[in-house]
């Protein structure tokens, strides 16, 4: 297990109330939906998932993250990593939703052929990097917020996909599921999955799920290889290591 650094916060980008962008004064070596785990001494430590090569988005949900909030304005941060699978780099559309929207910008950051953007929110504020995504020549961008507030009112399944693969999707597990299979391309669509984690590196199997360890095996996986799991859309591991439906909100 790679030890701490210690890491100055260059910068903090406040997205909306909810969301908060830490670009750090170091660019990491990692690949568009790796992450890294955030340390905060006496309290916790949480898996977040890079948003480019040196910056972190977080979603105030819960205690950690709202200490987390507090603690940046020492300017720095306690991290390990990065870890876990990425996205392949013959991606060519991505779709995201909320929070998962993030690392989907490094991939559109990185991978330099993305033809299609296809984003979904509750509202406006929930379409992370707008500017960013909107400035992307050469790729096609769609968005669907709940209340119409940007672009098409509806959600991200209310379209039909078609060709370009390969496909990138990160956002609620249900709307993961719900995508990847209107996509029906499973071994050409690639997902990124959230489980409760601790140590990172395939050794507790806090973050099992179905036979997989998804922090080595994922977070990144083909969609394939989940989507009839029993788990999968269904059953989430909390920090006892109960199962509980998916549902169930923890932080």
């Amino acid at each position: 297990m790679s030890s701490h650094q210690h890491i100055q916060i260059e910068k903090i980008i406040e997205l909306s109330d909810e969301y908060r962008s830490f670009v750090l004064d170091r660019h990491f070596d990692t690949l568009p939906g790796q992450f890294c785990m955030v340390w905060i001494p006496g309290f916790d430590e949480k898996p977040f998932s890079f948003s480019d090569s040196n910056e972190l988005t977080v979603k105030k949900v819960g205690p950690f993250t709202e200490e987390l909030f507090n603690i940046s304005k020492k300017n720095h941060l306690q991290i390990r990593g990065p870890y876990g699978s990425s996205f392949p780099n013959n991606t060519r559309t991505v779709v995201g939703g909320g929070c998962g929207i993030a690392p989907l910008k490094f991939v559109v950051n990185k991978y330099l052929e993305i033809k299609n953007i296809i984003l979904g929110g509750k509202n406006k504020s929930d379409l992370l990097f707008l500017d960013f995504f909107e400035n992307e020549i050469g790729s096609e961008l769609t968005t669907f917020t709940e209340d119409g507030s940007h672009g098409l009112k509806g959600i991200v399944t209310d379209i039909d996909y078609f060709g370009k693969p390969n496909y990138a999707v990160c956002g609620p597990e249900k709307m993961i599921q719900a995508v990847g299979n209107k996509i029906n391309l499973p071994n050409k669509t690639f997902v990124s999955l959230e489980r409760y984690m601790k140590c990172a590196v395939g050794l507790c199997g806090a973050c099992s799920m179905s036979g997989y360890r998804v922090c080595v095996d994922g977070p990144v996986l083909r969609y394939d290889l989940i989507k009839d799991s029993s788990h999968f859309g269904k059953l989430h591991r909390v920090k006892s290591g109960e199962l509980k439906s998916l549902d169930y909100l923890c932080d």
